[in-house]
This record gives C-alpha cells, structure tokens and sequence, in this order.
C-alpha cells in the first residue's frame, strides 16, 4: 500500500513522509525477484470465485487519488508491465477540498522544528479552550 511516491528531493514539501520513486524503483525489483505480481483479475477471480492464490502473490495499491500516482508511479508500473490498484476518495473531487490527512503531512513537512509546531498549536489550545471547551494540553 502506497501513499506519497515522488522524487521528494526536487518538490515543494522535501519532508513530507513519502517514498522516493528510485526508493519505489529498488522496491519493485525486490518483489519481482521474490514474489509474483498478479493482476487485478486473479485477486477479484480469489474474492468472488475463491480461487486460491499462491502464498507468494502481491498486488500493489496506491491510496488517495494523488497526482504524482499518474505524473510518477503510473509510467514505472507501465514500463514493467505490473498493475496496481489505485483507490482516489470520491469527497476530494467532488467537493474540491484537501483530506485533513493531508493538511497534516503538509504541516509536519513545514515545519523544521517539531517542537515550535507542538508549542503553537499547545498555544492556540489554550488560546481558544473557552470558545471550543477544550481542555488543557499537558507536556
């Protein structure tokens, strides 16, 4: 299962938690050595027809729907001719609107120092408890 695949190096959000797309590269060329890459139609054929699938099989999939899924992974499974599973929330198009999820990796991939973030968001807490009734956040 994959989220994030880009060449971090070069985007805007260098630390966003994702994966290379050469550290993807070196992956495939691990599973294809020691697994077998089966189609989409083989795992459907196992869920409806309980075909059984051999011990070594693997599928990819790639959640949410992210641009750099069809701008990096899509041409490198193309090129080696494997499948993969891709899985885009509905609400996000629909609505045109960010997962929270991914506010939050965007944040954390912001902020340099981890504990500036943590003491901000400590203070808009206490700032706002009132309004919200929030409770105190303890260190």
């Amino acid at each position: 299962m994959y989220h994030y695949v880009r060449p971090l190096h070069n985007s805007k959000y260098p630390e966003i938690k994702g994966l290379e797309t050469s550290g993807f590269e070196r992956q495939l060329r691990y599973f294809k050595k020691t697994y077998r890459f089966i189609d989409v139609e083989e795992l459907l054929d196992s869920i409806n027809n309980g075909k059984e699938l051999k011990d070594d099989s693997v599928i990819l999939t790639f959640d949410d729907g992210l641009k750099d899924h069809y701008s990096h992974v899509f041409p490198i499974l193309q090129k080696a001719k494997i499948q993969g599973l891709f899985f885009p929330p509905g609400k996000p198009i629909d609505k045109n609107l960010v997962l929270d999820v991914h506010k939050i990796h965007f944040i954390l991939a912001s902020y340099s120092n981890k504990e500036q973030l943590i003491n901000d968001i400590f203070g808009m807490i206490r700032k706002n408890k009132k309004d919200y009734q929030l409770e105190d956040p303890e260190l």
